[in-house]
């Protein structure tokens, strides 16, 4: 599923876009100077495909539609009112039949859906504290109050403040739920993820549990990242020895099947043992190289007077056996190798190394390791960046890139383009990038749009 055109009418009340894609590519540019609302674009495709109705709001346009290449299409319109009309609706309950404020269009084929939200969307009522409590306790019937503003959430175990549901569920309260189902089902075709221009910093948790997951603190983006990495590694190491487990335990069984079975023309000789059992070890060895595995040596057999062929059928299931446990490192080797290589060669006199435990580090010559915050801003930038596209996206993922050329040296600028398209090629994402560089576009305008020029 990709995105074929979007479209914006009366943007901040000065700009009228109309942007096509081309389905034979995996990356869109919009590129214009400070001002003519290209982040903004970005944001308005994160928020509407996400249902962030409280951040629509708030941003001025008239319509906004977006079109995709599976004859679906979703259009919202706003009705901005005139200054003394929207003064007249802070004071407007939010439990009242009020004016049609933003409206929603889902077109699949023939079929059309039109969802209209009133202004019980007020944001200012939400964060003012003034969202009524029989109208939390209406639509979030999950919640069982347990004091004037406090309710214990039956689905994660925990005692919540208003603000604290305000913030965890304020979206659900605002939200038509057929409308919400819709978008998931949209977005479960083509999820959608931001990285935005302030991306040196990431809030994480802390505490345990939901409630913990909203009371966040900031951190530097790469050593989350590092310890992200670290945590995957962990999960597929787990994965791989889950498998091990169950291929020992059923080994037996399955070698007394293989030994006892008849003899055919494809029986393994002890020439493609020491084949498999040296291919074996180069691959073992180029996952030690990335810190995937611990060091360990396969040795070739030699001694060829006493191998039978019940021993070469050992043999042979161990390789087998051995190739499965190796293989489930696939998708992980393959982007952890890609990350080095775009790093390696953007950096210099740092050659990233990749460790089980603590994520990532860097050599310097002298061969002491450097803490990934320790980089300068442009490396980290490349190093974000790069990371959040590898490891943070999921396949056929829309990836919206606000700024990435933020730090860079011109030179990287004009290399990231290379970079997006073999990660692409990894990942099977499709990217739209949001830049006022040339660098970044590095002369493939038939990839671009300038704003300016609409």
């Amino acid at each position: 599923m990709k995105i074929t055109r979007i479209s914006v009418e009366g943007l901040y009340g000065l700009h009228n876009y109309d942007i096509p894609f081309d389905e034979s590519e995996n990356i869109k540019i919009i590129h214009a100077p400070n001002g003519y609302g290209k982040t903004t674009l970005l944001k308005l495709i994160s928020d509407i495909m996400n249902c962030k109705l409280f951040e629509i709001s708030i941003i001025p346009f008239n319509y906004f539609t977006i079109q995709f290449d599976n004859s679906i299409t979703i259009q919202v319109n706003k009705d901005q009112g005139s200054k003394e009309s929207a003064d007249k609706k802070q004071d407007i309950k939010i439990n009242g039949d009020e004016e049609i404020s933003i409206r929603y269009t889902l077109v699949q084929g023939d079929e059309k859906k039109e969802y209209k939200l009133t202004n019980r969307l007020n944001y200012t009522a939400m964060l003012e504290g003034k969202v009524p409590i029989h109208y939390i306790e209406k639509n979030l019937p999950f919640l069982k109050r347990i004091a004037q503003t406090a309710w214990y959430d039956t689905r994660q175990n925990e005692k919540l403040s208003y603000d604290e549901v305000m913030a965890g569920y304020g979206e659900l309260l605002f939200v038509d739920e057929e409308l919400r189902e819709a978008l998931n089902e949209i977005r479960e075709q083509m999820p959608v993820h931001f990285i935005h221009a302030t991306r040196l910093l990431s809030l994480r948790e802390s505490g345990e549990g939901r409630l913990a997951g909203r009371r966040k603190n900031s951190a530097p983006s790469v050593l989350v990242y590092s310890k992200e990495l670290a945590d995957i590694i962990g999960a597929f190491l787990a994965e791989s020895a889950a498998l091990t487990q169950e291929l020992d335990r059923t080994f037996p069984e399955r070698l007394i099947e293989e030994i006892t079975k008849k003899d055919d023309e494809d029986a393994i000789s002890l020439e493609m043992i020491n084949e498999e059992l040296q291919a074996l070890e180069k691959r073992r060895v180029k996952l030690q190289e990335i810190g995937l595995l611990s060091s360990s040596t396969i040795k070739g057999i030699h001694d060829t007077k006493n191998v039978d062929k019940h021993t070469l059928k050992v043999l042979g299931l161990y390789i087998k056996d051995s190739k499965q446990k190796l293989d489930v490192f696939n998708e992980l080797e393959t982007k952890v190798n890609l990350l080095r290589e775009i790093i390696n060669k953007r950096f210099n006199y740092k050659i990233m190394q990749i460790s089980k435990q603590g994520g990532f580090l860097f050599e310097l010559p002298n061969k002491a390791l450097l803490s990934p915050d320790k980089l300068s801003s442009g490396e980290q930038n490349e190093l974000i960046l790069i990371f959040e596209l590898l490891f943070k996206s999921k396949p056929n993922s829309l990836i919206l890139i606000d700024e990435p050329e933020i730090s860079l040296h011109i030179a990287w600028q004009q290399q990231f383009l290379e970079d997006m398209q073999a990660i692409s090629d990894v990942t099977d994402v499709n990217i739209i990038i949001a830049t006022h560089s040339p660098d970044i576009i590095n002369g493939r305008w038939d990839l671009t749009t300038g704003l300016e020029e609409c």
